[in-house]
């Protein structure tokens, strides 16, 4: 039996701005991560050297294989990118931050932010959260649609439309860009909607 003095809780779609020092700066950045010897994630990441990216936040990447092969589709397309937008910035987010589906009432915490400024006239800076996923999660039509985590990929696609950003600065503007997740398989597809939305 619930207790009758129990808090409720209400969600909404409201995304208020907050500073990355603010999110990532905690403990001055530094994240101290426990992986057993099997797990995927206890081997670095040394085919691209992070340190030396100026487009990635972090020094470096513990991180599954489809995280892995995301940052090395970044490093593929980084170019046309970098022609498009002024300043662009990736931050793995080793749980710096989580918030929650209200359909579902249960707390997603993407892999990376991804922020792109692009300027000229207006001010425009896109926010973008990416999560990379493994071929066990698909389902069985080799998506993610109908799958277990598939909860995951509506919400980040659902926020370009129905997220409400309270954010208010003269020249500038900010908006949420929705991508589906990132798969080795389905890369040709991740890039078709990448480009679509990011580099026309």
């Amino acid at each position: 039996q619930a207790k009758e003095n129990t808090s409720e809780f209400e969600g909404n779609k409201i995304f208020k701005p907050y500073l990355l020092k603010k999110i990532f700066g905690q403990n001055d950045g530094l994240k101290k991560l426990k992986f057993s010897s099997d797990d995927g994630r206890a081997v670095e990441f040394k085919e691209i050297d992070l340190s030396k990216k100026e487009w990635y936040a972090q020094n470096t990447l513990f991180g599954t294989s489809e995280e892995q092969n995301f940052l090395k589709f970044i490093e593929e397309i980084i170019g046309e990118v970098k022609k498009r937008y002024h300043q662009v910035a990736i931050l793995r987010n080793e749980r710096f931050f989580f918030f929650f589906y209200i359909d579902k009432g249960r707390a997603i915490e993407p892999d990376f932010l991804m922020l792109l400024k692009e300027e000229g006239g207006k001010i425009k800076v896109y926010q973008i959260f990416i999560e990379p996923k493994g071929d066990q999660f698909k389902d069985a039509e080799g998506s993610y649609e109908n799958s277990r985590e598939g909860w995951k990929q509506t919400f980040l696609l659902s926020l370009e439309k129905d997220a409400q950003i309270e954010y208010q600065s003269e020249g500038s503007e900010f908006k949420f860009v929705s991508l589906p997740f990132y798969n080795e398989n389905l890369k040709r597809e991740f890039e078709k909607v990448f480009k679509e939305k990011l580099l026309r």
